[in-house]
């Protein structure tokens, strides 16, 4: 419907918050009647001033809390701060049980020692010569490296520094003082400074001599194997005799002489001896062109077999060729043709698999002798 505004009829009131016009009239077709109608429309008055502001209204309730955010990065760590003061020691520990005892060292060797005697009276055949003292006994246990032999010479077997004590029970049967002497004779000659004198009182009686001990000292050198010492005495008159004493109620024997030898040092250095001719040290080379048996110039050399035909080396039994324990022979392929070591009569080689043959030309192997007829075989080997 088409509308036509009329004249406004009323007026607006002034009022704070503008009160509402009255209604306004205006023309209105109706498509009905086909005419223009008066109709009513409410026309809005002017608007009147702002009110006051009102007072504000309470709070509202706090929403929820949020979800917590992911943590930061650690910050760097601080220094560390100074160490404090050790502790005091614990008190020590109980001592533990002691262990098993080891097992007992080898001993030392035991040097030489001799220890004799003799059980006659030795009279005196000629004054003023030199007569040696003679030994006829050994004490039981007491022998190692020292011996007697010719009944007066004590035997040293092995060269070292020796000590020798001899008690000589010597006495007097005549009625006047006599000068005695006894010294050692070394290898048959008088040794230097090693005379002794005495001077024997008359006897007491016919049947009472005078008697006394006649000790010696020595320590010595022995330079050889098998030196050898003796004790000589005599007196300037023939009464004077070594005494032998048998044994009594009570007392044993009393000798005519006893001697002892004891070794001082065990490991005497003896003089260098000369230097030994110098070993040969530089490997031949032995070429060989057909089958070759060895033979007892090839230990410690090299055997070559130089062919280009199939070549044997045979190792011989040790009846036939007696090489050493211990002896090397090398074997090599200098040619194109193959080369087998093969065992002798009774011979055994003992290789890795059994190979034998030398693998390549300049293949090598080598032969060690183990035992009689047993033999080692290593090298570059193949089984043909």
């Amino acid at each position: 419907m088409a509308r036509i505004k009329a004249k406004q009829i009323s007026e607006f009131q002034d009022v704070g918050s503008g009160a509402k016009g009255v209604t306004g009239q205006y023309l209105s077709w109706n498509n009905n009647s086909k005419k223009y109608e008066l109709a009513n429309q409410p026309l809005d008055g002017d608007k009147g001033q702002k009110g006051e502001q009102g007072s504000s209204g309470s709070s509202g309730s706090s929403g929820s809390s949020g979800t917590s955010g992911s943590s930061g990065t650690s910050g760097i760590s601080g220094t560390s701060g100074v160490n404090g003061t050790s502790g005091t020691s614990g008190a020590t520990g109980a001592t533990g049980p002691q262990g098993s005892q080891g097992a007992t060292g080898s001993g030392g060797a035991i040097g030489a020692y001799g220890s004799f005697y003799d059980t006659t009276t030795q009279i005196l055949a000629t004054a003023g010569v030199g007569q040696a003292v003679t030994i006829n006994s050994t004490y039981p246990g007491g022998s190692n490296g020292i011996s007697i032999e010719n009944g007066s010479r004590i035997v040293i077997k092995d060269p070292g520094v020796y000590e020798l004590t001899a008690v000589l029970s010597i006495a007097n049967t005549i009625n006047d003082e006599i000068p005695a002497e006894c010294w050692l004779k070394f290898n048959g000659s008088d040794y230097p400074n090693s005379g002794t004198h005495v001077l024997l009182s008359a006897r007491k009686n016919p049947s009472t001599p005078f008697e006394i001990p006649l000790t010696m000292n020595f320590i010595g050198q022995s330079i050889s194997p098998d030196d050898y010492v003796e004790i000589y005495w005599t007196a300037e008159q023939t009464g004077v005799q070594l005494q032998s004493t048998g044994a009594t109620s009570g007392q044993p024997a009393a000798p005519s002489a006893m001697v002892s030898v004891e070794q001082v040092m065990y490991t005497q250095i003896g003089p260098t001896g000369p230097t030994g001719a110098s070993a040969d040290t530089l490997v031949t080379t032995n070429t060989q062109t057909s089958n070759y048996d060895l033979v007892l110039s090839d230990r410690d050399q090299i055997v070559e077999m130089n062919s280009s035909s199939s070549r044997t080396v045979t190792v011989p039994p040790n009846s036939s060729v007696a090489f050493p324990e211990g002896s090397q022979i090398m074997v090599a392929r200098g040619g194109t043709g193959s080369v087998q070591i093969i065992p002798g009569s009774g011979v055994t080689l003992n290789s890795v698999n059994s190979y034998r043959y030398l693998r390549f030309q300049y293949s090598g192997a080598t032969l060690v002798k183990k035992s009689t007829n047993d033999w080692w075989l290593f090298g570059d080997l193949s089984a043909s």
